[in-house]
C-alpha cells in the first residue's frame, strides 16, 4: 500500500501543479484581452477628441487658445460616461482644459520627454485603479503642441476579473477533488497486481524466519495475478537465501574453530563506487505501462474539463466590453453625421464622411459594414455581404441609428457586426489555452516518469539485479540503498549481508595470515571466496543510472534555452547597436551566429570531456555556462552584449545535450539504445516546445528580462535534479577511449558506412532544422501573410511531431525494424512535406511541411546516433567513440552553416521556395548516398559472406 499512496501522493501534487499552473495562466490570458479592448475603447474616444481639436487648431502653436475645447470633451466624454475625466495637456504635460481636473493623470514629467521624442502618436498605461489612453497633439506644420488625455475607472474590469478569476478558481478545486478521488481509485485498479507483489515480498520476508530457503506463494495469490518477472525476483531472493545461509554457517563453523585468538576489529576500507548499467529493466517496465496511460488520461481529461470551463467563461466576459464597443461605433458615427446635419449639411453633401467612416472600421474590426441610407446608400464603408437585398428589407434585421433634422427623420446608420470577430478572438483566446495546456501536460508527463521511475521501476529493478547476482554466488558488490519502500529495505538487507560476509572473511584470512595459523582451513576459505566472488579488498558498490534520471532536467533546460526564441530577433533589434557600419538585418543574426558557431567548436570535445570528467559534472559545468547566459541577458542593453551571452549559451547548450546524449548512449543496453535515443529526443524537443510557447507569453506580459530571468530559475531547477538523480561513482568502461583528435576525425569520413551516415542522414537532416526551420520557414509564412502567432503557432506542430515520432520510436524498434529502414522513412517522410510547400505554397502546405519534416526528423534522430554507435564499437573501433562521435558532430553542424549560406543565396536569387525545394533535394540526394553507401555496402559484404559459404561447402 505504501507504492500505491506514494504514487497517489505524487498524482495529486502534480494534478494541483498542472491546474494550478493552467489557472494563473488562464487569468493572465483573459486579462491581457479584456484590457486590450478597454484600451482600444478608450483610444477611439481620444482619437474623436484630437479629430474634433484638428478642425479647430491650424497653425496655432499653443492648445490653450482653442474656444470651443470644453465643449468638445464634454461631447467626447458623453461618449464613454465611464469615463472619469479627459483632459487637454500643453507641450510641458500641464492641463489646460479639462472635464474634471481633480482626477489623476498618472504622467510624470520624465515620461512626457520621453514621449515627446516618441514615434508613436498615441500610448497607454494602467494602475491597479485606472487606465489611461494618451494622443499626442500637433498643428497643421506638424509641430508637438501637447496631448489628449483620458482616465477610465478599473471598477468594471476588476469586477469582470474577479468574477472570471471566481469561476476558474472554483472550477479548479472540483475538478481537483473529483480527479483526485478518480485517480485513487484508478490507481488502487492498476497498481493492484504491484500491491499483490509488494505484499508477496512482505510475507516472503516474515516467512523467512520459519521458512530459510524455500518460499511458497501463500493462499490466495495465484502465479497470473503477478508479473512473472517478479516470480523471477522471488526465485531469485530464495536463492540468494539459500546461498547466504551456505556462507554464513561456513563462516560461522571456522569463526569458532578460531573465536579466541581472532581479532575480529578491522579498518573500514574506503569504498569504491562504480556506476554499473541495470541489464534487466523489464519488472519495473512492466509496472509502469499499466499506469502511464491512464494517469496521462485523467491529467488531460482535467485540463481540458478546466480549458472547456475557461472558454465558456471567457466568451461570457468579453460579451459586455463587445456591446459597449457597439455602442461607442453607433455614437461616434451617427453623433458626426447628426452635427453636419444640424448646422444645414445635406446628408449627401458632408465631406470626407467616407474616409470618416473607413477610420471607424479601422479601429473597431468587429464591424465588417457602416452605411448611410436614405432609402438608399449614400456612403459606404466595409462589406454589405448581402447585396440583393434593399436597404429597407435588410435594416429590419439590423441595428438601425437614425439621423435627425427638425424633428424629421432624413436618414439612418446600419451597422452590420462581422458575425465571425467574437469567434476570432475567442479561437485566439482558445488557441493560446491550448499551447498552455500542451506545455503543462508535456511537463506532467516528465514529471510522471521521474515518479514512477523513483518510486516503483528503480527500486525493483534495482532489487532484481542484486538479487540475481547473489542468486548466482556473486557477493562482490553492494548498493546504495536510498529512503522509500520496502523494496528499499530489502535492497539494505542484501548490502548489509554482503558486507557482513566481507568483514568477516577479510577477518578470518587476516587471522589465517598470522604465524599460529598458518595453513588452518586456508584452501577451504580461498575456494569459497573463488565461488562466492568475495575480493580481499572488499565489495564494490554499484550504482544504476538510468536515462530517466535526466529527462526531466534535460526538459526544463531545453525550454529555458529556447525561451527567448519567439521573441529574441525583436530583442535585438531594440537593443543599443554600436556596429553602425553594418546592415540591421545582418547584426540581428549575429547572436544566432554566434549560438552555432559556439555550438560547432564546441560538439567535437564533448564526449572526451565527459569521458574525463563525468557525465554529472560535465552537465553541471555546462548549466552553469546556460546560467551565466541568461542571467547576463537579463542586464544586457547592447548588441555586443547580447552576442557574447548568447554564445555562451551555445556553448554551455552544446556541452549539457551531448552530455545528457551521452548518458543515454553509454548505461543503455545496447538493444535499448535506439529507442531510449528517440525518447531522448521526444524530452529535449517537448522542452524546447515547451519554452518557445512559454516564453512568448511571459514576454508578452511581464516583458524580455522577466523572461531570461525566468530561464534562469529554470536552470538552477534543472541542474538540482540532476544533483539527485545522477547516481555517483566511476564509469565501468575498462578500456581506455582514444583521444579526440582532429586527424581521427577526419579519418572516420574515409569509412564509407560513417561517410553514408554523416552526408547521407546527419548532414542533411542539420541542414532542414538549422535552415528551413530556423530561417525560411518564418520567411516564407510572412510571405503567405501569416500572424506571428500563426508562425509560432506552426513551429509547435514541428516539435511536437519531433516528440510523437521519438516515442514512437520505440514501438518500431520493438517491432524489430532496422535503423536503416526507419532513418530511410524519416528521410522520404521529410522531402515529401519540403516539396509539396515548394510546389503549392499557403499556409496549409506548410503545415503539413511542419508536420513532416518534424516527424521525419524525430524518426532519424536516433538511428542516425545509434549507426554511428555501431561503427565506433565495430569498424571505427581503433579511432574510439570519441573521435567518431564528434566527427559526426562537427560535420553536421560545418554542413547546417555552410547551407545557411548557400540557401540564403538561393533565396536571394530565385525566391523562397526554390530555397524549400533546395533542401529537398538535398535530402534526396543524402538518401541516395546512405542507401549507396550504407545500405548497398551491407548487401555487398552479404552477398560475399554467401559466395565464400558455398565454395566451402562445395
Amino acid at each position: 500500500m505504501y507504492l500505491l499512496w506514494r504514487c497517489w501522493g505524487a498524482f495529486v501534487a502534480l494534478l494541483i501543479t498542472i491546474l494550478s499552473v493552467l489557472t494563473v495562466l488562464s487569468i493572465l490570458q483573459h486579462n491581457s484581452v479584456l484590457s486590450n479592448l478597454v484600451q482600444q475603447r478608450i483610444a477611439v474616444v481620444v482619437e474623436s477628441v484630437d479629430d474634433a481639436l484638428s478642425k479647430n487648431i491650424g497653425n496655432d502653436p499653443s492648445v490653450s487658445n482653442i474656444p470651443n475645447a470644453r465643449q468638445i470633451l464634454t461631447q467626447a466624454k458623453a461618449l464613454d460616461p465611464d469615463i472619469n475625466a479627459i483632459h487637454i495637456l500643453n507641450a510641458s504635460g500641464k492641463i489646460v482644459h479639462s472635464t474634471d481636473r481633480t482626477q489623476p493623470l498618472n504622467l510624470t514629467q520624465n515620461e512626457i520627454n520621453l514621449k515627446r521624442t516618441s514615434k508613436n502618436e498615441t500610448w497607454n498605461k494602467e494602475n491597479d485603479k485606472h487606465f489611461f489612453s494618451y494622443k499626442k497633439i500637433t498643428n497643421t506644420s506638424g509641430q508637438l503642441i501637447g496631448a489628449v488625455a483620458a482616465n477610465y475607472p478599473k471598477t468594471s474590469y476588476n469586477n469582470t476579473v474577479a468574477n472570471f478569476t471566481f469561476i476558474v478558481i472554483i472550477t479548479a478545486l472540483i475538478l481537483l477533488l473529483l480527479f483526485s478521488g478518480i485517480g485513487f481509485i484508478v490507481l488502487r485498479l492498476r497498481l493492484s497486481e504491484a500491491v499483490k507483489s509488494g505484499n508477496l515480498l512482505k510475507q516472503w520476508y516474515k516467512a523467512r524466519s520459519d521458512v530459510p530457503t524455500v518460499y511458497q506463494i501463500p493462499e490466495g495469490a495465484t502465479k497470473e495475478q503477478v508479473n512473472p518477472q517478479f516470480m523471477d525476483l522471488l526465485e531469485h531472493l530464495n536463492a540468494a537465501d539459500k546461498n547466504y545461509d551456505q556462507i554464513d554457517s561456513q563462516l560461522k563453523k571456522w569463526e569458532s574453530e578460531c573465536q579466541n585468538d581472532r581479532d575480529p576489529t578491522l579498518e573500514v576500507l574506503p569504498q569504491k563506487i562504480v556506476m554499473s548499467p541495470l541489464l534487466d529493466i523489464r519488472l519495473g517496465i512492466a509496472y509502469q505501462r499499466k499506469v502511464y496511460t491512464w494517469i496521462i488520461g485523467l491529467i488531460i481529461t482535467a485540463t481540458l474539463s478546466l480549458g472547456f470551463v475557461t472558454y465558456t467563461s471567457v466568451n461570457a466576459s468579453l460579451k459586455p466590453e463587445m456591446v459597449k464597443r457597439t455602442d461607442l461605433i453607433s455614437q461616434i458615427a451617427t453623433n458626426n453625421i447628426q452635427q453636419n446635419v444640424t448646422a444645414g449639411n445635406p446628408i449627401e453633401s458632408i465631406n470626407n464622411l467616407e474616409d470618416d467612416l473607413n477610420n471607424t472600421l479601422t479601429h473597431f474590426p468587429e464591424i465588417s459594414f457602416l452605411g448611410v441610407a436614405t432609402g438608399k446608400f449614400i456612403f459606404t464603408a466595409g462589406d454589405w455581404q448581402n447585396p440583393f437585398y434593399s436597404t429597407t428589407q435588410d435594416a429590419r434585421k439590423l441595428p438601425i441609428y437614425p439621423i435627425i433634422s427638425d424633428k424629421e427623420n432624413v436618414g439612418y446608420i446600419i451597422i452590420r457586426p462581422d458575425v465571425n470577430y467574437i469567434a476570432k478572438q475567442f479561437r485566439e483566446v482558445a488557441l493560446d489555452l491550448t499551447v498552455i495546456v500542451l506545455v503543462v501536460l508535456l511537463f506532467a508527463y516528465e514529471v510522471i516518469v521521474l515518479v514512477m521511475t523513483m518510486s516503483l521501476s528503480s527500486p525493483l529493478n534495482r532489487l532484481k539485479q542484486l538479487s540475481e547476482m547473489q542468486a548466482n554466488g556473486d557477493y562482490s558488490s553492494v548498493i546504495i540503498p536510498r529512503r522509500g519502500n520496502f523494496t528499499e529495505y530489502l535492497i539494505t538487507r542484501l548490502s548489509n549481508r554482503t558486507h557482513s560476509i566481507h568483514k568477516r572473511y577479510r577477518a578470518l584470512a587476516a587471522y589465517l595470515k598470522t604465524t599460529k595459523a598458518k595453513g588452518f582451513f586456508q584452501e577451504e576459505l580461498t575456494s569459497m571466496a573463488e565461488k562466492f566472488k568475495l575480493p580481499t579488498k572488499g565489495p564494490l558498490t554499484l550504482t544504476y543510472p538510468y536515462k530517466n534520471d535526466i529527462r526531466l532536467a534535460l526538459f526544463l533546460f531545453a525550454a529555458a534555452d529556447e525561451l527567448a526564441l519567439s521573441f529574441f530577433p525583436l530583442f535585438t533589434r531594440a537593443a543599443e547597436n554600436p556596429l553602425t557600419w553594418i546592415d540591421p538585418a545582418i547584426v540581428i543574426s549575429l547572436p544566432i551566429a554566434g549560438y552555432l558557431i559556439a555550438y560547432l567548436f564546441a560538439a567535437p570535445f564533448a564526449r572526451s570531456l565527459t569521458g574525463k570528467w563525468g557525465h554529472k559534472k560535465m552537465i553541471l559545468g555546462a548549466l552553469i555556462f546556460i546560467f551565466l547566459s541568461n542571467f547576463g541577458m537579463f542586464f544586457a542593453t547592447n548588441v555586443l552584449e547580447i552576442i557574447f551571452w548568447r554564445s555562451l549559451g551555445g556553448i554551455g547548450y552544446a556541452f549539457a545535450v551531448l552530455a545528457c546524449q551521452d548518458y543515454v548512449i553509454d548505461y543503455e543496453p545496447r538493444g535499448e539504445r535506439t529507442k531510449s535515443l528517440g525518447q531522448f529526443s521526444a524530452a529535449l524537443f517537448a522542452g524546447i516546445f515547451a519554452g518557445t510557447a512559454l516564453g512568448g507569453v511571459l514576454a508578452d506580459r511581464f516583458g524580455t528580462s522577466i523572461a531570461f530571468m525566468f530561464s534562469a530559475f529554470l536552470v538552477v531547477i534543472s541542474a538540482i535534479l540532476l544533483t539527485r538523480m545522477i547516481p555517483p561513482g566511476l564509469n565501468t568502461k575498462t578500456k581506455e577511449e582514444a583521444p579526440l583528435r582532429f586527424k581521427s576525425i577526419a579519418a572516420s569520413l574515409k569509412n564509407p558506412r560513417f561517410f553514408a551516415v554523416c552526408m547521407g542522414l546527419a548532414v542533411p537532416q542539420s541542414l532542414m532544422d538549422q535552415v528551413f526551420i530556423s530561417y525560411l520557414f518564418s520567411l516564407q509564412l510572412d510571405a503567405l501573410d501569416a500572424s506571428t502567432a500563426d508562425i509560432a503557432r506552426l513551429l509547435m506542430v514541428y516539435f511536437f511531431m519531433i516528440m510523437l515520432s521519438g516515442t514512437l520510436l520505440g514501438w518500431l524498434t520493438n517491432s524489430k525494424i532496422s535503423e536503416s529502414s526507419i532513418a530511410v522513412t524519416g528521410s522520404l517522410i521529410t522531402v515529401a512535406g519540403l516539396i509539396l510547400t515548394a510546389f503549392m505554397p499557403s499556409q496549409w502546405t506548410m503545415l503539413i511541411a511542419a508536420a513532416s519534416t518534424g516527424f521525419g526528423h524525430g524518426l532519424l534522430r536516433g538511428p542516425q546516433v545509434e549507426l554511428t554507435m555501431k561503427l565506433a564499437e565495430g569498424e571505427l573501433k581503433h579511432l574510439g567513440s570519441n573521435s567518431v562521435l564528434g566527427a559526426l558532430r562537427l560535420f553536421e553542424r560545418c554542413g547546417s552553416i555552410l547551407g545557411l549560406l548557400i540557401i540564403a543565396a538561393i533565396a536571394g536569387y530565385w525566391g523562397l521556395p526554390t530555397a524549400i525545394s533546395s533542401i529537398g533535394v538535398i535530402i534526396l540526394g543524402g538518401l541516395v548516398i546512405f542507401v549507396v553507401y550504407y545500405i548497398g555496402t551491407n548487401f555487398i559484404n552479404l552477398l560475399n559472406k554467401r559466395k565464400l559459404s558455398s565454395e566451402y561447402e562445395s
